[in-house]
């Protein structure tokens, strides 16, 4: 499975005017990432007073949203950012299970959960049942969040660290507090896409973008601000077309003066999907 970058801008909440409306635009973000399988969310800084706390913010809304909502209550305590996380989507990802007994699990299920409890030779994992789920492993710690495989065996239970889970499995999120044009320089997605109405036209490029892709394993997707485009954050032409394998215009012909950051986000993944799987 390809790996995909999605790059957002610290400002992308400046048009939201309390924290429903940011929470609103968060939540749809997010599930953007989920239908299109997006492995991580990076926010880069745009460099406005207030950027990390902004970041911050919106950090802590994409890993809630990726939490399974059986977790959330022990590893998301009471804050000012979640007060309006009711607003919120659920995300429906492959690891958004719901609460089960643990009379009805069978072996090999792979679940998320938390180290609630550490004995000396064994670790106590919640992961949505009604018991705790040992887990024989001295890596893990108290608080972590892991991906467990759980065993039966003559109706007792104990589980296996997964390291790594075939198939989508949600998506991460990261800051960097630095410039996107540092941040691009060192990134290493193997093919990086601007969105910008200021780009080439995507109808034309289709075969072009269609023939890269099959050969690359990762791509970046990258967006502007409500208010600043990427022509604009970068402030240098030049550069832009260093930084960048494409700079499209995934819109053209627009009906409207401006696309929101999260339209244009549904667009160009939407776009991206069709052609990785045409």
């Amino acid at each position: 499975m390809k790996k995909i970058f999605m790059w957002i801008p610290s400002s992308l909440l400046e048009d939201c005017s309390d924290l429903d409306s940011k929470t609103i635009k968060i939540g749809f973000i997010a599930r953007a990432a989920a239908i299109f399988k997006v492995s991580e969310i990076v926010i880069y800084s745009t460099g406005e007073i207030g950027a990390k706390s902004n970041a911050k913010f919106m950090k802590t809304l994409f890993d809630y949203m990726d939490c399974p909502q059986y977790l959330r209550k022990h590893l998301f305590p009471l804050s000012e950012e979640l007060k309006s996380a009711g607003r919120l989507p659920p995300l429906e990802a492959p690891h958004h299970v719901r609460f089960v007994k643990s009379s009805e699990i069978t072996s090999d299920v792979i679940r998320q959960g938390v180290v609630v409890r550490v004995d000396k030779d064994k670790r106590f994992v919640y992961a949505g049942l009604d018991r705790l789920i040992p887990v024989y492993d001295n890596r893990v710690k108290l608080n972590d969040k892991i991906n467990v495989k759980i065993i039966v065996n003559s109706k007792k239970l104990h589980g296996v660290v997964v390291d790594k889970v075939d198939g989508y499995w949600g998506y991460k999120t990261v800051f960097f507090n630095k410039p996107l044009a540092k941040l691009l320089d060192k990134h290493p997605a193997e093919l990086v896409f601007a969105a910008s109405k200021y780009g080439e036209n995507i109808s034309g490029l289709l075969g072009d973008v269609e023939n890269n892709l099959k050969n690359k394993e990762s791509i970046a997707l990258v967006f502007g601000s409500p208010k600043r485009g990427l022509f604009q954050i970068i402030d240098d032409a030049r550069l832009m077309k260093e930084l960048f394998d494409y700079i499209i215009n995934f819109i053209p012909n627009q009906g409207t003066r401006t696309v929101r950051t999260e339209e244009a986000i549904y667009s160009t993944l939407s776009i991206i999907n069709a052609l990785l799987f045409k």
